[in-house]
């Protein structure tokens, strides 16, 4: 019960409804509070998930001295929290906090919220914030040099099956007829998070190479979910609503006879977000697998493999 409270909450939360999340939460808490003390092992650390993000909704709300309080007593798995991290700089834990960002940034997890933690730091420290982008400049750098380095070891050579989908306006898209330029395909769906989070990175890909005639990006909709014009719809209405509009997105919907999506079936696609770089003589040189860290890191990753494609061609 105390997980459907804080599935309800955090939904509600994510689509702006932060005064019904609110009451949600505090009502699971409340469950909570009857029912731990009777509840052991996994089952108790299940229940007490419901306390780190009512935390965290006080935390985001302005309610800070009641989220600490929270955070303080009856959270255990508060570290990876930003709201958390945030207080702790508020509280004199300044290092702790550091270390925590620091770290994701390394990584290449660290997002706007991550460095904003960072940022309060470096404020507190040193009263200033100079050197501050330099510093983080630096991090990412030298983390994306070293990611890059290893790139070319990925390269496959295999030829690509060949598809003939409809674009969303209709129009035959066959990707042997792409012969001669370099092709990025990106399998996606409007009901997968990672596809979605993606999206952004690909975006910053597509605008740098927009002037590029030799640089082909389709986006290809997906393991549908429902018909195929419920499909078509709910994907041209997402990438319009998120600034998405000059992808060119194409469809895969399921086979009526077959029963299957033929293009993301014939790569062997197994999860998605599934992305291929295929040559120009039609050889898949790289893929790649679902979605994390830092949308620079997808941009140079990306961007590296299709000038490998291209020289290797």
């Amino acid at each position: 019960k105390c997980m459907a409270f804080n599935s309800v909450g955090n939904a509600l939360s994510s689509v702006g409804e932060q005064a019904e999340a609110g009451k949600i939460l505090k009502e699971g808490c409340e469950v909570a509070d009857r029912v731990l003390p009777s509840s052991k092992g996994n089952e108790q650390k299940t229940i007490a998930k419901v306390y780190a993000s009512y935390a965290d909704w006080l935390a985001e709300n302005g309610c800070a001295d009641e989220a600490w309080q929270l955070y303080t007593t009856k959270v255990s798995d508060k570290e990876g929290s930003v709201g958390y991290q945030k207080l702790s700089v508020e509280h004199g834990r300044v290092m702790q906090a550091w270390t925590w960002a620091d770290d994701l940034l390394r990584k290449g997890y660290g997002d706007d919220q991550t460095k904003a933690v960072m940022q309060s730091v470096w404020q507190k420290v040193n009263g200033n914030l100079d050197g501050f982008d330099a510093y983080v400049k630096g991090i990412n750098d030298a983390r994306i040099d070293e990611m890059l380095e290893g790139i070319a070891q990925k390269m496959i050579d295999k030829p690509a099956p060949d598809f003939t989908l409809k674009d969303i306006d209709g129009n035959t898209v066959q990707l042997s007829k792409l012969r001669g330029k370099v092709v990025v395909l990106d399998f996606w769906a409007t009901w997968c998070g990672p596809c979605k989070r993606s999206l952004p990175a690909m975006k910053m890909t597509v605008d740098k190479y927009k002037n590029d005639p030799d640089v082909v990006f389709l986006f290809i909709h997906t393991w549908e979910r429902g018909t195929a014009e419920q499909a078509n719809k709910d994907a041209k209405a997402y990438l319009h609503d998120n600034g998405f509009d000059e992808f060119h997105l194409v469809m895969d919907t399921r086979n009526p006879e077959t029963k299957k999506n033929e293009a993301v079936s014939a790569f062997g696609v197994t999860g998605i977000p599934a992305k291929f770089v295929i040559d120009k003589q039609g050889h898949i040189r790289f893929q790649l697998t679902g979605f994390g860290g830092s949308n620079d890191d997808a941009v140079a990753e990306l961007s590296k493999m299709i000038e490998l494609a291209r020289k290797n061609s």
